[in-house]
């Protein structure tokens, strides 16, 4: 009986022990293998199971660190993370594009690791009215790149990501600025509006923007600065759909 125990739980032991020997990695290096092996092993294994095929890559890093395959290891597992694209998976990606950057400051590809941490936080933006952390750290990033690398491809794209936040942050802006407007709040609309007139003077709904600011002036009183800012919308936005309504309102102040 008791060898018949003995037996069973010894099949049992052999049976989980060849069952997660099938499902793991091994976490042993290999030294068998070469450096440039080892990445490939770890590439391909990314595509069928990315959490095994970062630990390769990790494991090509450790046993070869001064190795050109231990900086394209590092920006492998980077990139695994942002692919997937979701808030989690992208916090991990701007973590280790950082860490490339601060082991291989001068390698090829530290541009593509600045540029690609600027595409972890312009992944996040959120639309106009919503929280705009993401969008400004996008924008830090971005300026950042250009500031260092002026004369780059990844800067030229990074400018082009730049204006398309700005103006998802003047929209935000102008948004909370109308939503002052339309409950009378002027002066708070009006702080508003200026903060996008000087700091997003590309933002494409300006037309509309110097109408309300012109409707807050007057709602405070101050027509003379109302009607410097309507007759701002008949000079530089003469065919916006805001002009005519600009002129009536400049018609009933002159009466």
């Amino acid at each position: 009986m008791i060898k018949r125990v003995a037996l069973v739980l010894w099949c049992f032991t052999a049976l989980i022990f060849w069952a997660c020997k099938k499902e793991s990695v091994s976490t042993v290096p290999d030294t068998s293998v070469s450096e440039s092996e080892y990445y490939e092993k770890g590439i391909a294994l990314l595509k069928k199971n990315a959490e095994k095929g970062r630990l390769v890559l990790k494991q090509v890093i450790q046993l070869y660190p001064t190795s050109i395959f231990a900086q394209k290891a590092k920006i492998s597992i980077a990139d695994s993370f942002l692919k997937k694209k979701d808030s989690s998976s992208l916090i991990m990606a701007v973590s280790e594009y950082q860490e490339y950057l601060g082991l291989y400051p001068n390698s090829p590809d530290a541009i593509y690791a600045k540029y690609q941490i600027g595409m972890c936080y312009f992944y996040q933006m959120k639309k106009p009215g919503r929280d705009q952390t993401n969008t400004m750290s996008a924008i830090k990033a971005f300026e950042s790149l250009v500031r260092q690398f002026p004369e780059t491809q990844e800067a030229e794209m990074a400018q082009k990501n730049i204006a398309e936040a700005k103006e998802c942050l003047a929209k935000h802006q102008f948004l909370i600025g109308r939503t002052n407007y339309l409950v009378k709040s002027y002066q708070g609309a009006i702080n508003r509006f200026k903060e996008v007139m000087d700091n997003f003077p590309e933002y494409k709904g300006m037309d509309q923007l110097i109408f309300l600011t012109a409707k807050s002036y007057l709602g405070l009183g101050d027509v003379e600065t109302a009607r410097s800012f309507f007759q701002q919308v008949l000079d530089r936005y003469a065919s916006s759909t805001v002009s005519k309504k600009a002129a009536k309102e400049l018609e009933k102040m002159s009466e």
